[in-house]
């Protein structure tokens, strides 16, 4: 959960609902999404749609995912010599 009461981190992250004008009861909603941040803090996929009430597909998210990581899966020789 994240308490963004002035909408600066969802304007930070650029998921903000913009057709919400300031000062409005919905100011500051941000768009339904995915965001993946890596340990280093960096935003490595963000996704997002437009009406609330669709959300990100699971599928097309792990393909990202697998085409930005890889399978998770190492080689052999990649898990030798640690």
């Amino acid at each position: 959960m994240l308490s963004d009461q002035n909408a600066e981190t969802v304007n930070r992250l650029g998921i903000r609902n913009e057709s919400h004008e300031e000062g409005t009861f919905a100011y500051g909603v941000p768009h339904p999404g995915v965001i993946l941040v890596d340990s280093e803090g960096t935003i490595v996929l963000k996704r997002s749609e437009e009406k609330y009430s669709t959300r990100p597909d699971m599928d097309e998210l792990l393909v990202a995912l697998t085409e930005e990581f890889g399978d998770g899966e190492e080689t052999e020789s990649e898990g030798e010599g640690e």
